[in-house]
């Protein structure tokens, strides 16, 4: 089994398009885990 790391923080250029796919993903929890997500 493999040590846990810490993960690496997200780029700059690519929050956008995470930003979005954790939206489309969420369904009903969308606003709630945007907030986390911040």
């Amino acid at each position: 089994m493999s040590k846990k790391r810490p993960a690496k923080p997200i780029l700059e250029s690519h929050y956008e398009r995470f930003k979005y796919r954790l939206e489309e993903i969420s369904g009903e929890w969308a606003e709630r885990n945007l907030t986390l997500f911040l």
